[in-house]
């Protein structure tokens, strides 16, 4: 077991036994509710347990079961679920909290993948980009394709893979709108695995920490936050609804960038240059500073921000953790374990050690 393993799951390992998880009878069977996610479905019957999968207008995207049964009306049955291809850091990370990483038959770019995910040594990589290679795919045979859709993608980009016995099951994390509902996606994954109780076990874990954590919206020593820098001229900033806009909110912070102009979706939204310097003088806080590591390169990434690269004291970078391949745990720990973020932002807003952070470093 990895060192970040032992370390950030120690807490967790001994509660699985024990913990209960809640139901919701009806008359097609047991509803195991969700606490935050909205795209998935756990349901089980006498005989078998089915997934439901929806997309970000909740039409329904996928739907799978395991059981008894040989056939269900429009359900893909799963029969194998060992030889899994993982298509994103964040299965490989969830599989690696369930100790099924060693299940992971190939990934989409191994280089992509940080070291502290222990994957066997053969692993294939069998994406180039965007563009996943097939015949790999089918020569490995795997039992579960761990992918997703991006919201917008047209249907026939999906059919020949629907079409094949391979099962692509479409994790859609990305599109929820909160950080425990991207969390809880690893009790999808568990059941699917076979290690419901763990996978319930953890989430609970870790959706207690950070309600723990989680400052009142009533809290009266609100700092004020800005996000982001230009990416190729344009600035990017998260929507009301973004699962970023809501840490940021837990962690007590006041969104500088939503002032007076809301855009109540779930992916971002672009501002001008002026509204940002705006932003950033008026704001307490300025992180997320794109892939710059010091603040010269800040400014030489946008000249027109010299005052404020020069000036603001409280800048602070979610890179305090890259790996040799600059791979950035930020962005599938950090999904995986939001609660983490959350204590990070958390001791920022606070004032504390710079050595408590995680995730974060003073810019």
């Amino acid at each position: 077991m990895s060192l970040i393993k032992r370390v950030l799951f120690l807490p967790l390992i001994f509660i699985f036994a024990c913990t209960q998880v809640p139901v919701n009878r009806s008359s097609e069977g047991t509803l195991i509710p969700n606490k935050y996610a909205k795209l998935f479905q756990l349901q089980t019957t006498q005989t078998d347990t089915i997934l439901t999968i929806y997309g970000q207008d909740h039409n329904k995207i996928g739907s799978y079961f395991w059981g008894r049964s040989q056939t269900l009306p429009n359900i893909r049955k799963i029969h194998l679920n060992q030889k899994i291809i993982s298509l994103s850091v964040i299965f490989s990370r969830w599989l690696s909290f369930l100790n099924a990483e060693n299940q992971i038959v190939a990934v989409d770019n191994i280089d992509f993948h940080p070291t502290d995910i222990p994957l066997n040594k053969d692993i294939q990589s069998i994406k180039r980009g965007n563009v996943l290679n097939q015949e790999a795919l089918w020569s490995i045979n795997p039992g579960l394709v761990f992918s997703y859709q991006l919201n917008g993608q047209k249907p026939e980009d999906t059919r020949w893979q629907k079409q094949d016995s391979v099962n692509f099951i479409w994790i859609q994390a990305h599109l929820e709108s909160h950080p425990l509902a991207r969390a809880e996606w690893i009790r999808a994954i568990g059941w699917l695995i076979g290690e419901p109780r763990l996978s319930d076990s953890i989430y609970t874990e870790i959706a207690n920490r950070y309600q723990k954590n989680c400052i009142d919206s009533d809290y009266e020593k609100k700092p004020t936050v800005m996000l982001n820098v230009p990416y190729e001229g344009i600035w990017y900033v998260p929507q009301e609804k973004a699962f970023t806009t809501q840490l940021f909110r837990d962690a007590g912070y006041s969104i500088a960038w939503l002032t007076g102009n809301k855009s109540t979706g779930i992916g971002a939204f672009t501002i001008s240059l002026e509204d940002a310097v705006r932003h950033i003088e008026s704001a307490d806080y300025w992180m997320h500073l794109g892939a710059a590591k010091n603040r010269t390169e800040l400014f030489e990434l946008e000249p027109r921000l010299r005052s404020m690269v020069l000036h603001k004291t409280k800048l602070f970078q979610f890179d305090a953790k890259l790996e040799a391949n600059n791979a950035n745990p930020f962005w599938d720990l950090g999904a995986c374990r939001p609660d983490m973020v959350l204590r990070d932002l958390i001791s920022i807003r606070n004032g504390q050690s710079d050595s408590s952070l995680y995730f974060y470093r003073r810019f």
